[in-house]
């Protein structure tokens, strides 16, 4: 293009002449330069300035055009476009070219002055978006694009150029002008450019290929030799002779280590590749000398001797590394079926902390491997014999030992951890007790997280137990928590939460035992599971200790058992009197017992005595009484109206059998969960034995009591006397039982406050027996129920004199009917004891009691029992014939 153009007309037609080789006319030139220079005038203004997106939309615009009228070609290289436009933008003002002055900023008005002077789509325009996009991508990065323009840029000026280079330089440009060929004439089009440019990017991409396969083959070929030349391939190196050497010094240098001892063979290994086989074996890899199999590392029969060592001392070598390599190999077998297959918490946890220990033995063997060939730069580390590396290897020796002879306890948790503990803290292996330490810590952590559950959680309650319904409470639903199989505690199926022994035999220690380094908090870890499961069965349970890891708390240099009960004793008795606080701050544990004192023991005194008044008058009229409805109705009532403190819905009262007396009458008080597990069936069962014994005394009493005012002065002398006596004997026994059983419950009641739940258990079962005792109904008190019984029959026997026929009472009869067996036996024993009438046998049987009773104060037993004995005792003294 011409610089002496001055105008834009000029400029335009001859840029419209250059684009456009084809012939037009001076018309069709003239249009096309003036639209030329409007856009130009145009796009040179602000008021017509493009943003990229108006730019790129434009483009995609076209593309879809190109796509609907089916030139594909076209619409690709309008999408190559924008992509490598966008790709421009964000490597912000770089610029295309270093002779074009085309920047980010304004870009996009060069862009829409492109498109405002493209033509229509014509085969040209197909052919060079053909061209362009079969065009590959620079392989180059852009720096090194950079790099070789700049080298292309400068002169090829230099000796490596040849001396006669400006010469010829000069020769072609004088003889290129007017000798120019047809071919050198022709115009390159930019189709023909992105031609011979794809097919020179493919003969490189071929010639890549080609020279990466030829060093390929070279390195395979190398590869080949080195493992023909191995020498667990050949055999070792050839044995260097020893023929004509003299001399120690030539004997001892280094090629002549030759032991005459050897056999005669031709080659053997080295010492150094004597250490790498026994590096090998000890990272579990079979060599030519040591082979493993099923976890057992043996010496290979025929394997190649070693220079400078004898067989001798090659075989003590071999034994000794094939020992540890059978350690670490039985060690790893162990690990790896442990972790495959389906095993107890306890076993993977020491499975994984024994792959920590091989993973150190792994670590120290590359470390030697490493050294060994050189890649440490540190000659230091480098083992020199097999003696100090077996003798460095013996930090992990003892260790693998120490963890090979706890493999067969694996199955066995409780046994794997006490077994590990005792190795922990023997003397003998104070050398690596900081690594047995934290083999124990991970190995236990599973047992210790179930004993921080039993001890945080508590023990599993079901959820009907703490429901505020009775008859639910009665009932197990079988949503009780399971307890792991593992865990030392377990829970006795055969054992009802109604049992009176639950509380002991519950939840007891499993059949493995119970662990070692836990033995002196044993009771502690019991009672305190125990006591935290009632407190999480209430309404507002409080949240449980925070409890810690095993790493929390031990460390090599502690006892670790100490170490451990110092942390769960104090968690343990923690529980134990919040559990005591709240059954007497919130469940109402002495109300609960004086209410129970209260019924079966006959203590709240105008409840019973309107009670019993109703009852004994349905009986004087034969009316229907031994019904359950009513027997519970006329007791509710009782209450109600004297005021006392009891619950009347928890209170029951029933009979045993169907043609019922007063000894089938049983009084029932429902309690509550969990004093439920305090006042156990048992206890309560032998309390109804003893509120039937006190009735059926106060009964014969008030009989005798109102037939002595019935008959006052119309009885003969001797019968008189006979009633009396009876009601003498009646009105002691019961004024002794009524001031026994009101000392017993006062001790009984301070005795209930504060301790622990185990002991409010036992002192309840204990207190229930006692009584029993004191009234004539455990076997050791047998001779005295004896005459007991018949002292009640003679006052039955006095009640009866005077009427029509005796013993027509039917009440008499039902009672007598409704006795249990063992009182039926003292009562036909009181019979049959001698010839004797109504009229003598009370006293006969006041002094038979009294000398029975005097032989219970001399036995040896309970001194609270044998205290109220006394009493009864010296009572029993005031007797006169």
């Amino acid at each position: 293009m011409s610089k002496s153009a001055g105008s834009m007309q000029d400029l335009a037609r001859q840029l419209v002449t250059s684009l456009n080789h084809e012939a037009q006319s001076p018309e069709a030139l003239d249009t096309a330069a003036r639209r030329v220079a409007a856009q130009v005038r145009t796009h040179a203004g602000a008021g017509m300035r493009k943003e990229w997106h108006e730019v790129r939309a434009t483009l995609q615009g076209l593309a879809r055009t190109a796509r609907v009228r089916v030139d594909d070609a076209v619409g690709g290289a309008y999408d190559k476009l924008v992509r490598q436009l966008e790709e421009h933008r964000r490597r912000g003002g770089t610029r295309w070219d270093e002779d074009l002055p085309l920047q980010a900023s304004n870009m996009p008005q060069h862009v829409d002055l492109l498109l405002e002077l493209a033509q229509p789509t014509n085969a040209a325009a197909r052919a060079f978006a053909e061209a362009f996009l079969e065009r590959p991508p620079l392989a180059a990065a852009q720096s090194d694009m950079r790099l070789y323009r700049e080298i292309m840029a400068a002169p090829f000026e230099g000796e490596h150029w040849g001396p006669s280079y400006d010469a010829v330089e000069a020769d072609w440009s004088s003889e290129s002008e007017g000798s120019a060929t047809p071919s050198e004439d022709e115009v390159v089009t930019p189709a023909a450019k992105g031609r011979s440019g794809a097919q020179a990017a493919r003969e490189a991409e071929a010639a890549r290929r080609a020279d990466e396969q030829a060093r390929l083959l070279v390195a395979k070929l190398r590869l080949r030799e080195l493992d023909a030349a191995a020498y667990w391939k050949t055999g070792g190196d050839p044995l260097p002779s020893i023929g004509g050497l003299r001399g120690w010094h030539a004997l001892s240098s280094l090629p002549a280590l030759v032991s005459p001892a050897l056999p005669q063979r031709e080659r053997a290994i080295s010492a150094a590749q004597l250490q790498r086989e026994l590096l090998f074996a000890l990272s579990g890899r079979p060599g030519i000398l040591l082979a493993f199999d099923q976890g057992t590392c043996s010496i290979i029969s025929g394997h190649p001797e070693v220079a400078a060592f004898s067989p001798a001392a090659l075989h003590g070598i071999l034994s000794t590394f094939a020992a540890h390599a059978t350690q670490a190999a039985r060690l790893r077998k162990f690990v790896i079926e442990t972790l495959v297959g389906t095993h107890s918490e306890t076993a993977e946890a020491f499975a994984a902390a024994c792959q920590g220990v091989l993973r150190d033995v792994a670590g120290w063997v590359a470390e030697r491997e490493e050294a060994f060939l050189g890649t440490l730069g540190t000659a230091a580390l480098v083992t020199s014999t097999p003696l100090v590396l077996e003798r460095e290897f013996m930090r992990f020796s003892e260790m693998l030992d120490a963890l090979c002879s706890l493999i067969a306890l694996a199955a066995h948790p409780v046994a794997l951890l006490d077994a590990l503990y005792e190795a922990t803290i023997s003397p003998v292996a104070w050398g690596i007790r900081a690594q047995l330490t934290d083999v124990f810590v991970q190995a236990a952590a599973p047992l210790w997280r179930m004993t921080g559950d039993w001890l945080v959680q508590g023990m599993p309650v079901p959820e009907s137990l703490s429901s505020q319904e009775a008859d639910l409470a009665l009932q197990e639903d079988g949503t009780e928590r399971a307890l792991p199989q593992e865990f030392f505690i377990q829970r006795d199926r055969d054992a009802a939460w109604i049992d009176e022994d639950f509380w002991e035999v519950g939840f007891v220690v499993g059949h493995e035992g119970w662990p070692a380094w836990l033995a002196d908090v044993r009771a502690d870890v019991l009672e305190g599971g125990k006591a935290r499961g009632l407190l999480r069965s209430l309404p507002g349970a409080q949240e449980g200790a925070v409890w810690r890891a095993l790493s929390d708390l031990i460390s090599p240099k502690q006892d670790i058992a100490a170490a451990l009960c110092a942390f769960v004793a104090p968690i343990c008795h923690s529980a134990q009197r919040r559990l005591a606080d709240t059954l007497e701050r919130e469940c109402g544990l002495q109300a609960h017992l004086a209410a129970i004192d209260g019924l079966s023991l006959m203590r709240a005194f105008s409840v019973l005595d309107t009670w019993t008044d109703w009852l004994f008058a349905q009986m004087a009229a034969h009316r229907p009484w031994s019904d359950f409805h009513l027997l519970t109705h006329a007791m509710r009532d009782a209450i109600e109206a004297t005021g006392a403190p009891f619950n009347p819905a928890g209170v029951r009262v029933r009979t045993t059998r169907r043609h019922a007396g007063l000894a089938d009458i049983r009084v029932d008080y429902l309690i509550p969960f969990p004093l439920s597990q305090v006042f156990t069936v048992t206890a309560l069962d032998l309390r109804a034995d003893v509120f039937a014994f006190l009735l059926r005394l106060l009964r014969a009493r008030k009989q005798l009591r109102s037939e002595l005012h019935g008959r006052w002065g119309t009885d003969e002398p001797a019968l008189r006397r006979a009633r009396h006596a009876a009601a003498w004997a009646l009105d002691t026994l019961w004024s002794w039982a009524n001031t026994a059983l009101d000392i017993l419950g006062a001790r009984h009641a301070a005795a209930m406050a504060g301790p622990s739940f185990h002991a409010l258990v036992g002192l309840e079962l204990e207190h229930a027996r006692r009584v029993c005792a004191l009234c004539f109904l455990h076997p050791p008190t047998a001779a005295a129920m004896v005459h007991v019984a018949g002292i009640l029959d003679a006052a039955a026997a006095l009640n009866t004199v005077g009427g029509s026929v005796p013993g027509s009472d039917s009440e008499d009869e039902g009672e007598r009917a409704g006795q249990g067996e063992g009182e039926r036996d003292y009562s036909s024993q009181s019979e049959d004891t001698g010839e004797s009438t109504p009229l003598t046998s009370p006293g006969r049987h006041v002094r038979g009691l009294r000398d029975a009773v005097e032989a219970l104060v001399g036995q040896e037993g309970d001194a609270c029992t044998r205290e109220m004995w006394g009493m009864l005792v010296f009572a029993l003294q005031d007797w006169r014939e």
